[in-house]
């Protein structure tokens, strides 16, 4: 496994990634070696290939996010702030910027919908920077997804930013017409891409 700690913040844990065996190779206790093997878990973080390894999802935070959903689907939105405020990570002695640690920590290349998610809540909790931070990631990641553009101009509006809360919007309806769903877009779509100038 390599874990990777938040260097700017409280230096909790972002990621916890499991290493393919192939990448380390094998071997015995006996002849195990802590440091050429320590040596090579180095540069592979250093180099960091974009396959291979597999980011795991910790299990309370997956839970916590469950919860988060029930929570929105009662309406009890009070609750899924305070929930929500269990992913922001604490500053320590500092500030801790959403650029920080949010996508490395709840970016999930085999779960974007999970991602979507927790940004959505987020987002809905009224911690936009933290929301824009990931859905930014999820589309860079998963252009395809279409509700991360809703969610995304959403949080945008949040932060008053309409040039790209429009532009998110115009993205949104695109993907949306284009999948013949255009009647499905919420009205606020519509408004707000004619408010903003581009």
């Amino acid at each position: 496994m390599q874990v990777t700690n938040n260097e700017s913040c409280d230096r909790s844990v972002v990621s916890v990634e499991e290493v393919p065996k192939s990448m380390i190779g094998e071997t015995s206790l006996s002849s195990f070696d802590g440091r050429k093997v320590f040596e090579q878990l180095h540069d592979l973080h250093v180099k960091r290939p974009a396959e291979g390894y597999k980011k795991l999802m910790m299990s309370d935070i997956a839970y916590q996010l469950d919860q988060a959903l029930v929570l929105y689907r009662k309406g009890q939105k009070e609750a899924v702030s305070t929930v929500m405020a269990n992913f922001l990570m604490d500053g320590g002695e500092g500030h801790c910027y959403p650029h920080s640690y949010i996508a490395q920590k709840y970016d999930f290349a085999q779960s974007p919908s999970w991602s979507n998610d927790v940004g959505f809540l987020l987002g809905e909790s009224g911690y936009y920077e933290e929301s824009i931070e990931l859905l930014n990631a999820v589309i860079a990641r998963s252009p395809g997804r279409t509700v991360a553009y809703l969610n995304l101009a959403d949080s945008y509006w949040g932060v008053k930013d309409k040039v790209r809360a429009a532009q998110a919007y115009k993205q949104y309806a695109s993907l949306m017409t284009s999948a013949g769903k255009g009647s499905k877009i919420p009205d606020r779509v519509a408004e707000r891409s004619k408010g903003a100038v581009e």
